[in-house]
Order: C-alpha cells, then structure tokens, then sequence
C-alpha cells in the first residue's frame, strides 16, 4: 500500500515540474490539458530549411536533439537567418519540441 502511493506521488511530482523548461523558454506555462507554444514564427523565402526535433515522456524520458545546431545541419544550411521554436505539451505526459532554421 505505501509503495502505490509513493508511486502516485512521484508521478503527480513529475506531472507538475514537466513544463518548467517549456515556461522559461517560451513565457507560456502549461495548460491543464494541451499547450502549444511558438516563438519567432516567421513565413521566409530563405532557400532552405532545417527541422530538429526532441520529445519528452513525463519529463522522465526525453530523445532527440533539437539545438539549432541539428536543425542547421538537417538542412546542410551555413548562414542561418532565422529560428524558430515549437513546443507541444499534453497532458504534462508527452512533450515535443521542434526547432526549425531558416537560411542559406
């Protein structure tokens, strides 16, 4: 019995801090339900784009790499132009952030 509830109360602990990273980067605290956050969209007509791209599992588990370095290089773009970032949060159970890099 007070193994189960040591387990809920880790859970719920890391269901609550899950969005921190998203608040400081993007000044958008999670929803209860569903977050969507974008910072610098820009529609360019740069001659290339390069897409990275990270996901988080109750901020527990997370794989990927979304620095703008690997969406540059995903782009073989030299001159970057402009960034943009995307980040999806659901239920503080799964995360995705996507960066995207405009340029030449």
């Amino acid at each position: 019995m007070r193994n189960g509830i040591f387990l809920i109360i880790i859970f719920f602990i890391a269901l609550a801090l899950n969005g921190c990273d998203m608040r400081n980067v993007f000044n958008a605290g999670p929803a209860a339900i569903k977050t969507t956050a974008r910072t610098n969209y820009h529609k360019t007509s740069c001659g290339k784009i390069g897409v990275s791209r990270a996901t988080s599992v109750l901020g527990l588990f997370s794989t990927g790499d979304c620095s703008i370095k690997a969406a540059a290089a995903a782009g073989n773009i030299q001159n970057i132009k402009y960034v943009d970032y995307t980040a999806r949060n659901i239920l503080g159970i799964y995360a995705e952030y996507t960066t995207t890099a405009f340029g030449d």
